[in-house]
């Protein structure tokens, strides 16, 4: 199994009301995995794009932040055709699911950190805090 490449499709950012107590709720999804033939060179591969959105939600409406990419992977042609049948059941190898969502969620968590600062959003994950120690 190899990630070739992980490109973003839309970014949609908006911040709606003054903030005050705010849940931040954050969600990944693949939308459709689509067969894709690669050219590498005068080497042909065949591989997967899987689509995938990601949104953080701010409530009570204070805004949202609205990602679509894509995560291009490349794998011998018999497991590509057994990743497309069981994509028709929604359900993916483990593995292979646990990767494709590392990847993205990698990339999409950076940009909406990112987008979130420009907004004046919390942000929509976790940011390590440092502790004073006693003395």
């Amino acid at each position: 199994m190899t990630i070739i490449a992980t490109n973003f499709l839309s970014i949609e950012a908006k911040r709606e009301a003054k903030l005050g107590k705010v849940t931040i709720k954050n969600n990944l999804s693949i939308a459709d995995v689509v067969k894709m033939n690669m050219n590498f060179g005068n080497v042909k591969q065949e591989g997967l794009r899987f689509v995938y959105k990601y949104e953080s939600t701010y409530a009570p409406k204070v805004g949202s932040i609205k990602i679509e990419g894509d995560v291009l992977y490349v794998e011998a042609p018999e497991k590509c055709k057994e990743l497309l049948e069981q994509w028709k059941t929604k359900k993916l190898d483990q593995k292979v699911m646990a990767e494709i969502m590392t990847t993205a969620l990698r990339k999409c968590s950076i940009k909406a950190l990112n987008l979130s600062q420009d907004l004046n959003l919390p942000s929509p994950i976790k940011i390590p805090r440092a502790v004073a120690q006693k003395e």
